[in-house]
């Protein structure tokens, strides 16, 4: 290689920098670190979000950082069943994506991810959660009467906030980095960046489900000690 300096993997950006000095620190955001506190590096590319892990969400007053934290830890939080009151569980909604809208109200798009509940108690109607993407926008706090509309999405309970859904899922954490690793126990599994994952599944596009393996076919070679004729 021609010229010199530290060629390193820059998770936020996804891609290869140059760097001309380096001081190695092996507790500085490792990706086993990033992994046990749920983070799945590589979801957003700006480098600064990562500032509010040590404060509470009370102490972090600028929603969109609350918003690029919690997208980047791709929190799981789960919502008040009084939010929604026909199902007897509670609905489970990964942080997926900062979302503003015309006036730039900080908001949080949420996946729906899980259900408190077996799935097999829910409606055949209610249990496209499992195949499709289907996801809510909420405003990071409270908004008041004179706020502009927010985005128009279906099934969103009106007065839902994010920071309301942190103090209701994670009561007993207080700091943001606490929450995030209760979100992976919370999850079971450690996400993993995009370059260290398996390749995709391909699907069936008639059917939605992967395509069946090709059919083995076995050759019975009888023994010679076997009579045949």
């Amino acid at each position: 290689m021609e010229g010199s300096g530290y060629v390193l993997y820059h998770p936020d950006h996804d891609n290869f920098l140059t760097y001309s000095h380096v001081e190695f620190d092996p507790l500085v955001f490792p990706f086993k670190t990033q992994q046990l506190a749920g983070e799945r590096p590589g979801t957003i590319a700006d480098g600064r979000w990562r500032f509010c892990a040590s404060l509470p969400p009370s102490e972090v007053h600028h929603d969109p950082d609350l918003a690029q934290f919690l997208v980047g830890k791709q929190l799981r939080l789960i919502i008040p069943r009084r939010y929604y009151p026909d199902y007897a569980q509670s609905w489970i909604v990964t942080c997926l994506q900062p979302v503003f809208t015309r006036s730039n109200v900080a908001c949080l798009r949420l996946l729906f991810t899980g259900y408190t509940g077996p799935a097999s108690s829910l409606p055949s109607s209610d249990r496209d959660f499992l195949t499709r993407l289907l996801h809510i926008d909420i405003p990071m706090s409270p908004v008041t009467a004179s706020t502009p509309a927010l985005p128009s999405t279906i099934f969103a309970p009106p007065g839902l906030t994010a920071r309301e859904l942190l103090a209701h899922t994670y009561p007993k954490s207080t700091f943001l980095y606490e929450m995030a690793l209760s979100s992976a126990a919370l999850s079971g599994t450690l996400p993993a960046h995009r370059v260290m994952a398996p390749p995709p599944v391909p699907v069936d596009p008639d059917t939605g489900a992967p395509p069946m393996p090709d059919p083995v076919v076995v050759v019975w070679v009888p023994h010679p000690s076997h009579s045949v004729g």
